[in-house]
């Protein structure tokens, strides 16, 4: 197993999974939208930026579907929706 020598683009991921003790070398095998295997080590910066990132998909995601569930929705937002607008900095002064 080694990992990938080409930088992750998190947009073309959809998912992740990481390894477990078993194996020899920590990593985290990203997914992509194509059904590939991203092997990554996951002590890199941007492998941390995308696993938080997928994290955040899944969370609002799956908010979203409560939400629907629950009726508080008629039909499921786009992720910026989900919070509320804040007023620009200038108009707090």
């Amino acid at each position: 197993m080694s990992y990938t020598s080409r930088n992750i683009r998190c947009v073309f991921m959809k998912d992740y999974v990481e390894t477990t003790s078993a194996c020899s070398r920590p990593a985290v095998i990203f997914i992509t939208k194509r059904e590939q295997h991203v092997c990554a080590n996951p002590r890199d910066e941007r492998v941390q930026k995308c696993v938080l990132d997928l994290k955040l998909r899944s969370a609002i995601k799956d908010l979203r579907t409560l939400f629907l569930e629950k009726g508080y929705l008629e039909s499921a937002p786009s992720p910026p929706s989900l919070f509320p607008r804040l007023p620009p900095r200038w108009a707090l002064a």
